[in-house]
């Protein structure tokens, strides 16, 4: 399995003269597009990937995710989640597994095989890490350290976006060195190794139209992605006598950014301001929450400065500049609801008591009903000031959309943009006018579509059939070495 994080498959069919290796893995394999049957939550691909669930059973929906204990946004880490990749269950039965850079996995488990984990990856809960333990020093030795680098939220120069270009490419050769070399040197019944240079590329040199930022170097992503494509040739030329059937895939996709979601933060104050005193909760025309030190120190601060900051500073520091931006300024007595960290769309977290340790809402109530009911008007009203069109699809629950043991664990609504252009002032009958600036420095962002092409000769590509969700291929995997992908060998 050879994984390209979200890789645009419209980007590589526009460029596939100059993307040789992928040229001949579409016309060679069967393609299926991939899409989840519900697509809200767009941070939880991988580990709906690897475990063949969706988040409401796995609970994992973003890398920085809210503690209703502590009232606030934290990274999530390997151990405040129980689920284990699928590889896992192929080791524990004594087959040979070789597991390099997935995303969002926990630190290395395996008891037999080979794994790596958070080397070159765009996201990681992890640091790096790798088993057997010795391989993590001599995979620094033979192929250098981490060079995707983390990414800064704060626009960038076409300067800098030319490094992010120079150290994406050297990323993406080393990935195929490692990959050969450890499939030259491991026995191994089971491969899986993902890309994330696709992934990182695509957020930030991302052809656009955009006017609020700078544009990327001439072909800056296709020569990331050209990287890529030499690198899948070395792992093909690599099994070439292996008889193995190889899926290349993508879990999501990525275009041109759409986001409305630096629209969260002032609509859920100026609705939550609104809905207290229509509840006679406050004073009618009381003040919205005043923005926290923060919040207003990134409204000011050069984005060449925060480029610097965000470089030194060490990742507690980041996650607290997030967290604070989240929840500073915040009376919780007076906060139904609140808008927690996510990708593309506006996740939003309801204040229940018993599950938030400040909660101010009764579940079941009907405050709770009404306060529910009002979100959802308040977020269909919303239109974009200059087109004069909608900017939500759609506002979906995780009660509906992803039931499951772990549903408490994710943002109760979910407002969910259509994919615009990122609008820049909205307008609503209910809130009135609101503007804010997409302030992460992203060209590029996700999209639900994700692909698979398996090349595999007839019989195998009949046994797998009909791919329509990323969660369908963990199932198939583990049938394919005998396993029931419910648990029974």
């Amino acid at each position: 399995m050879i994984g390209l994080d979200a890789a645009s498959l419209p980007f590589i069919e526009a460029h596939i003269a100059e993307l040789p290796v992928l040229r001949q893995v579409l016309d060679a394999g069967v393609l299926h597009h991939l899409r989840p049957l519900a697509d809200a939550i767009t941070g939880s691909r991988w580990p709906d990937f690897f475990t063949g669930e969706h988040s409401g059973v796995h609970g994992y929906y973003h890398d920085l995710a809210w503690d209703p204990a502590a009232m606030r946004i934290t990274r999530v880490t390997d151990q405040a989640l129980d689920f284990a990749p699928f590889w896992h269950r192929l080791d524990g039965a004594g087959l040979s597994v070789i597991a390099i850079d997935v995303p969002h996995t926990p630190a290395p488990q395996l008891r037999r095989g080979v794994e790596v984990v958070a080397w070159n990856t765009h996201d990681h809960m992890t640091p790096f890490g790798a088993h057997p333990p010795e391989l993590r020093r001599m995979i620094r030795r033979r192929f250098g350290a981490r060079r995707i680098g983390y990414e800064i939220p704060a626009r960038r120069t076409t300067r800098h976006m030319a490094g992010i270009r120079r150290r994406l490419v050297e990323s993406a050769q080393r990935k195929g060195e490692l990959c050969r070399w450890l499939l030259r040197e491991q026995p191994w019944d089971f491969f899986v190794a993902v890309f994330g240079e696709p992934h990182r590329g695509g957020h930030m040199l991302w052809p656009h139209s955009l006017p609020h930022l700078a544009p990327p170097p001439a072909d800056a992503l296709l020569d990331v992605y050209r990287t890529v494509d030499a690198a899948v040739g070395t792992i093909l030329d690599t099994l070439r006598d292996a008889d193995a059937m190889v899926f290349v895939f993508a879990v999501n996709g990525m275009g041109q950014d759409a986001s409305h979601d630096h629209f969260g933060l002032p609509i859920l104050d100026r609705l939550n301001q609104l809905f207290l005193a229509r509840e006679g909760l406050a004073p009618a025309g009381g003040s919205a929450p005043k923005a926290g030190a923060v919040r207003r120190l990134r409204a000011r601060v050069p984005d060449r400065l925060q480029l610097a900051l965000g470089r030194l500073a060490p990742v507690w520091v980041r996650d607290e500049v997030v967290n604070r931006t989240f929840t500073s300024g915040r009376d919780w007595r007076r906060t139904p609801g609140f808008t927690v960290r996510g990708d593309v769309h506006t996740y939003v977290r309801y204040n229940l008591r018993g599950r938030e340790s400040a909660g101010m809402l009764e579940p079941g109530s009907p405050l709770l009903a009404r306060y529910e009911q009002w979100l959802v008007q308040c977020f269909h009203s919303v239109r974009d000031t200059d087109t004069g069109e909608p900017i939500v699809r759609e506002v979906c629950f995780s009660r509906d959309a992803y039931p499951g043991p772990r549903t408490h664990r994710l943002p109760d609504a979910i407002a969910a943009y259509r994919y615009t252009p990122s609008a820049r002032r909205i307008r609503s009958e209910l809130l009135g006018e609101i503007g804010s600036g997409l302030d992460t420095g992203r060209c590029g962002n996700h999209r639900p579509e994700g692909f698979c092409v398996v090349l595999a000769p007839p019989a195998e590509r009949a046994r797998a059939g009909a791919l329509t969700d990323i969660r369908d291929l963990a199932p198939l995997v583990l049938r394919h070495y005998g396993f029931d992908p419910r648990g029974r060998q």
